[in-house]
């Protein structure tokens, strides 16, 4: 039997990577502008209470997504040899667990709500608990595009589930609807995803649905799948205690500042992250027979990454008196300084946003669940401490833990990687001097145009003076790297 030509498998892998990342930024744009232009909208329809009864509700959601399906999802598209009935055990156990935890939520919204001294949350979380079952009978057809490398389709479905939802809350929050137009917007944006996940599946022939149980089978998916949600429970401890203790310790309105600072500023950085993570995966786990491709593949993206990452917060924070009034209203001054704080995370996603996916790839899964019970001892330590001062102490808290931790997973990457830290550190090394640069032009426009100008026209030129300095710079450290951008981007899928 011939063996397959290796220079052009890597390249066809190459242009479907290229490809994912085209749609993923496609989608991801769009999702961008369509959640900013539905929080700018929403900011002047809702209040920060509305704002922080969601947030609560939104820890729960993200709490029980992490049960649904048991880490399964990943197994399907790592494991390199997959039957029918893997694909059906999948779903059945991603189907079951979602309706448990939909049955769970309501059952315990009386409590939560209790907790948080907001009544108003039960029947919020009623209310969203359908996201559960949604969620459980999406995840196996969307896995399965993922894995066949459907990137169009798998992105598609959720840009035009954002672009509903959005319409939907819009309309809620000017009819008066308050909190609910939050919750409608999370309700839509699930159910339309997964109506059109199945409708894509089915029709690239990539899975059919069908329930299907075998021992053997559900024990290798969950005996990776179970270190792969163990790490997201952790995840979202990290990234939820903080919501948590602001809630409880400084009051729903507090809460509601933190949580829009939080969106303002890790939203978007998800968002990158959802597009590098998904396709890197995918390509990762084909690329996992050799070390050497996976080494370099991170180093590339990592590049492109911080050039999207690091000018994206370092704006925000620089320009955050001005773009919050302007933008969002005064009634959210209150959350000027956290957004500033919480922009310090820009560098640490951008370094870390593919460790998950290389370790998954490699099939060390338990290691990255135990770097992660690393990082919530850290993340604890500073919340807590900071949740003592303020919200904007709980931001400091977890921005400072972030980077104690960060050295940590260098090593452990580069490890596994049998790279060096330097080699992984270098490709950032464009995107910071030209952030560098960028910023401090945007500085002194800021410091020169503040008090002689009105804000929004203040605001203005500041954005302006940042876009054109860093390109500017980036043309000057990096002259090859938005034209090979370009290239391997836009590139036609072989």
């Amino acid at each position: 039997m011939t063996e397959p030509d290796q220079p052009a498998a890597d390249d066809a892998l190459r242009s479907h990577a290229a490809f994912g990342i085209r749609w993923g930024a496609i989608d991801q744009g769009a999702q961008f502008v369509l959640r900013l232009g539905a929080l700018i909208v929403l900011a002047h329809l809702v209040t920060p209470h509305d704002v922080g009864v969601m947030a609560i509700a939104a820890i729960v959601l993200n709490l029980g997504s992490l049960a649904v399906g048991l880490g399964v999802s990943d197994a399907l598209v790592q494991r390199r040899d997959l039957d029918k009935t893997y694909v059906d055990v999948a779903f059945s156990i991603s189907t079951v667990t979602g309706v448990l935890v939909a049955v769970v939520v309501v059952a315990f919204s009386v409590p939560i709500a209790d907790l948080f001294n907001a009544p108003e949350v039960t029947a919020v979380l009623v209310a969203v608990s359908v996201i559960f079952v949604a969620s459980g009978i999406e995840r196996t057809p969307n896995d399965m595009l993922v894995r066949a490398m459907r990137f169009r389709d798998f992105y598609l479905s959720s840009t035009i589930a954002t672009l509903l939802s959005v319409v939907v809350a819009i309309a809620i929050a000017a009819a008066g609807g308050g909190v609910w137009a939050l919750a409608a917007m999370a309700i839509t944006e699930a159910l339309v995803a997964t109506a059109l996940a199945w409708v894509f599946a089915l029709r690239a022939a990539v899975w059919r649905p069908a329930f299907a149980w075998d021992r053997g089978r559900a024990r290798t998916l969950l005996g990776f799948g179970t270190y792969v949600a163990g790490y997201r429970v952790i995840g979202y401890g990290r990234e939820n205690v903080d919501n948590i203790l602001v809630g409880t310790v400084l009051g729903t309105t507090a809460l509601g500042l933190y949580s829009f600072a939080y969106r303002a500023i890790i939203a978007p950085l998800t968002k990158v992250v959802t597009v590098l993570g998904t396709t890197a995966f995918s390509l990762f786990s084909a690329l996992q027979h050799d070390v050497g491709k996976v080494r370099e593949g991170m180093a590339y993206g990592t590049r492109y990454v911080t050039v999207v990452c690091f000018p994206l917060t370092a704006g925000v924070a620089i320009s955050a008196p001005l773009l919050i009034p302007v933008v969002f209203g005064d009634r959210w001054s209150g959350a000027t300084r956290i957004v500033q704080i919480l922009a310090g995370l820009g560098p640490y996603f951008a370094l870390v946003t593919l460790d998950s996916s290389v370790l998954n790839a490699l099939g060390k899964s338990g290691l990255q669940f135990r770097i992660g019970l690393v990082e919530f001892a850290v993340a604890m330590v500073g919340i807590v401490i900071g949740v003592q001062y303020s919200a904007s102490g709980v931001a400091i808290g977890v921005v400072v833990a972030a980077y104690v931790v960060l050295p940590l997973k260098l090593y452990f990457r580069c490890k596994n990687l049998d790279a060096k830290v330097a080699d992984q550190l270098l490709p950032a090394v464009p995107a910071t001097l030209a952030t560098l640069c960028m910023s401090a032009a945007t500085l002194a426009a800021r410091e020169l145009l503040a008090d002689r100008y009105s804000a929004a026209t203040a605001l203005v030129v500041v954005v302006a003076v940042g876009i054109a300095s860093y390109a500017v710079a980036l043309r000057i450290f990096a002259p090859s790297l938005l034209a090979q951008a370009a290239r391997g981007v836009f590139a036609r899928v072989r």
